[in-house]
């Protein structure tokens, strides 16, 4: 689809808006910045050379997971990431992220449906699932087969390799080439009257809307560098002027295929009870798109997506309540119990001087006696344990 589906007033709101994203803040620049070292991390991660010992947690980490700001002491709320992208000039943001003042993880891009790529491919080992990615990845950024058929071949590898994936990565490694395809995408196409909708069969539909967006690179106006300039674009537009979605087509069924009434309502233990009574194969057929969707969901629910940075600095505030204490810097006397909870969580992170130095302040009489004594045998181990 060519640039020629906009109408002349549409393109003049288009590129009036990419004005306003360009001359309004610093946050064009500082976008661009963080994505492209987000990029570079991916782009050595999954590199010929480097799929070999590429790791699922590394894949989870640095390229599954959407990205996180932080500074030194705190995680930035998305709000907040938003306004210092915005509001800070973009040498001092380079500064920044030289000297570690700001730090990122994940892919700066695209988020993910669930927390890891274990959850799209349960029933699988670690190392098939590990070995698969692999797979994938070579299948899709380093062979040179038709786009399509590279897409489909990955797609059937049913580990969650979908749209937003799919495309995230190609734009990464080919941005002159290839953009990203979501749910943003969609909404923001939404606004100008184009509908650029996909349901189950996606890859069709993404190699035309790909080629509408390659045909936007070359408008002088807006005068892009690649499709990821383009990306960032959409992102601020959808942030800034955002349109309702339309609930139509994102479960639309497959093509050719009679729409299974019986699957309305049906639970994971329901599914879960029927895997018994089929084969692998034919459960596979019939029930292995939903029984993946309702088995990411359920396991999506026993995990907290957190950042390692956000982890240690909710640890580390912990900690310094329990420094307080010890060195006679807090008002009251905690209550036995939390003492007998920070002695666990000192043993838990093998802080044995902490946990030990604790015991004393516990009064036997105001606890439970199980509390106490599980207590007093750690302390016992840390005291066995601690550096002298």
């Amino acid at each position: 689809m060519a640039v020629s589906v906009l109408s002349t007033e549409q393109l003049e709101r288009l590129r009036d808006r990419f004005q306003e994203y360009s001359q309004g803040s610093h946050y064009r620049a500082n976008a661009l910045s963080i994505r492209s070292r987000a990029h570079a991390v991916i782009r050595e991660l999954t590199a010929p050379d480097n799929l070999p010992k590429l790791s699922l947690d590394d894949f989870d980490q640095h390229i599954w997971r959407l990205g996180s700001m932080s500074t030194r002491h705190e995680s930035l709320g998305w709000h907040h990431a938003e306004k210092v992208l915005a509001d800070t000039h973009p040498d001092r943001f380079t500064a920044m992220l030289d000297s570690g003042e700001i730090g990122f993880v994940g892919n700066m891009t695209w988020g993910s449906g669930a927390g890891t790529l274990r959850a799209y491919a349960h029933s699988r080992s670690r190392d098939e699932v590990e070995a698969q990615m692999r797979q994938g990845l070579r299948l899709l950024l380093h062979r040179s087969d038709p786009i399509e058929r590279r897409l489909r071949q990955v797609e059937d590898l049913r580990i969650g390799f979908g749209r937003n994936i799919c495309s995230g990565l190609l734009m990464v490694w080919y941005p002159r080439e290839f953009i990203l395809y979501n749910s943003c995408s969609e909404q923001f196409w939404t606004g100008f009257g184009l509908d650029f909708e996909a349901g189950l069969n996606w890859v069709g539909p993404y190699l035309h809307y790909n080629g509408f967006c390659q045909e936007l690179v070359a408008d002088p106006v807006l005068n892009l560098q690649n499709l990821v300039e383009l990306d960032v674009f959409i992102y601020w537009h959808t942030v800034q002027f955002p349109t309702p979605r339309k609930k139509t087509k994102a479960m639309k069924q497959k093509r050719g295929q009679k729409p299974k009434t019986t699957r309305v309502g049906i639970t994971l233990a329901q599914l879960k009870a029927t895997k018994q009574e089929m084969s692998p194969d034919q459960f596979r057929a019939t029930w292995g798109e939903q029984y993946d969707q309702l088995l990411a969901e359920e396991l999506a629910k026993t995990t907290t997506d957190i950042t390692p940075t956000e982890l240690g600095r909710r640890a580390r505030r912990r900690l310094d309540e329990i420094h307080a204490f010890l060195h006679g810097q807090t008002a009251s006397m905690p209550s036995a119990e939390l003492l007998c909870d920070w002695i666990q969580f000192c043993y838990a992170l093998e802080l044995y001087r902490e946990a030990a130095a604790l015991l004393p302040y516990v009064r036997e009489d105001e606890v439970d006696a199980a509390i106490y004594k599980r207590a007093e045998r750690i302390a016992e181990v840390c005291r066995s344990k601690r550096i002298n």
